[in-house]
């Protein structure tokens, strides 16, 4: 009878009833842990991201409003995204006007709108006095006819 129970019991003759629980448990826990550890991962990615996003997009947003606040071409470009970005119902931009930019102003741009895409505030609030600054944008480049 002992060689029939030992043939009934999967688990061995060293692991009892207590350890299959155990071991039943575990295994039931496990792919718990794993979706934890791989939202964890997927919310510290992002995280990362964020504040890649805050570091590269911050010093850019300053230099376009630098050059949108000048009288150029790229000012022109530049100020238009910018509104674009506060208002694109009452400030549409034409994406084909970012190929009118230098290469810098150019990856300023998607820094700022890697910015802009997941905010913490608008656009406008990154700067100090954003509002005027924004105002005084709206006043140069406002305007629908500079596309």
């Amino acid at each position: 009878m002992a060689a029939q129970t030992k043939l009934n019991h999967p688990v061995g003759k060293d692991q009892g009833p207590a350890d299959l629980a155990e071991a039943q448990r575990s295994a039931a826990l496990r792919p718990r842990h794993t979706a934890a550890a791989a939202l964890a991962g997927i919310i510290q990615e992002q995280q990362t991201k964020r504040e890649q996003a805050h570091r590269e997009g911050l010093p850019a947003l300053s230099r376009l409003v630098t050059v949108a606040l000048r009288n150029s071409g790229q000012s022109r470009i530049c100020g238009r995204f910018l509104l674009g970005l506060y208002n694109g119902e009452a400030f549409p931009f034409n994406l084909v006007s970012l190929r009118g930019l230098d290469d810098e102003l150019h990856q300023d741009c998607l820094r700022v709108l890697t910015l802009d895409a997941s905010p913490v505030k608008e656009v406008h609030e990154y700067i100090h006095g954003g509002q005027q600054v924004w105002n005084q944008l709206a006043h140069l480049w406002g305007d629908r006819t500079h596309g």
